[in-house]
């Protein structure tokens, strides 16, 4: 019931698009583009579970923040044979909350 709901845990997942090539090396001359997203994708995460857990006061459900990463799950990605425009890779930009499978209670007979 609502009980176990409230007490277990609500995924939070985070994406970034990949918008040019993954193993660009970003302006501080270390960091690639695929870390970067990484960590972006984890703060997304982290920001609504953060969010999620401080507007809602419920303190007995988990709120985990799972940072992905760059995807093309949702839509095209960019690749060096099929270059593309931020546009058109915005379907992997996206948050998906998994909420916990609720079992419907046995009918009393």
């Amino acid at each position: 019931g609502v009980q176990d709901v409230c007490s277990s845990d609500l995924d939070i997942y985070a994406y970034a698009s990949i918008d040019a090539d993954p193993n660009q090396k970003l302006s501080d001359g270390k960091t690639t583009r695929n870390q970067y997203n990484l960590s972006l994708s984890q703060r997304r995460a982290q920001y609504i579970a953060d969010r999620l857990r401080n507007e809602t006061g419920i303190t007995t459900l988990k709120f985990i923040p799972h940072g992905m990463g760059e995807t093309n799950q949702f839509g095209p990605a960019w690749s060096k044979q099929n270059p593309t425009t931020p546009e058109q890779t915005r379907p992997n930009r996206r948050l998906v909350i998994q909420f916990p499978e609720i079992e419907k209670p046995a009918q009393k007979k």
